[in-house]
């Protein structure tokens, strides 16, 4: 107890601690600072990539695809005919029950409204183009091949030939 010595940071010890303090930061935000210039040269690099490559989607820009006439839908949009489009699966029960109803459909209206059953499991690219969500899904397209009205489930041959009649499209 008799022994006062003094045990804070004063005089020469306490320069060299302040120091090391001091030069600690400055050296942190030279870091910091190269990395955040680094971040921004990489998002700018990448930023151009993406706006030079046609096919990659922008956001907020809508995708539209080419019309390939690889596929039945395609060649149908493209004839000048109305179109309707049955996305489904054979699988599916309401997909069965519209089978007949649209076989029938396609026959009475050849060359006049093109009817079309696509089956997801091979069309799948189409239904995904066409946003069908579930299953069956009827696409009632006009001549130019713009859609006029969507379905969603199971659709009687008196509604679909109601829907036919309330778009104008000829049955006759």
């Amino acid at each position: 107890m008799g022994d006062n010595k003094d045990t804070s940071c004063e005089g020469r010890d306490a320069k060299v601690v302040l120091a090391g303090t001091a030069r600690g930061p400055t050296l942190w935000r030279k870091v910091v600072i190269v990395l955040i210039v680094v971040t921004i040269c990489v998002l700018a690099v990448v930023a151009r990539k993406r706006q030079s490559d046609p096919a990659t989607p922008q956001p907020g820009i809508k995708t539209s695809f080419p019309v390939a006439a690889d596929n039945p839908l395609d060649r149908a949009l493209t004839s000048g005919k109305p179109t309707l489009a049955d996305f489904g699966r054979g699988t599916c029960i309401p997909c069965k029950m519209m089978q007949p109803i649209l076989d029938e459909l396609e026959k009475e209206l050849k060359g006049r409204v093109h009817v079309l059953v696509l089956d997801t499991r091979d069309y799948g690219d189409l239904a995904r183009r066409h946003g069908v969500r579930i299953i069956p899904t009827q696409i009632f397209f006009d001549a130019a091949g713009k859609e006029m009205f969507r379905h969603e489930g199971f659709m009687s041959r008196e509604e679909i030939l109601a829907k036919l009649e309330e778009l104008r499209i000829p049955l006759e």
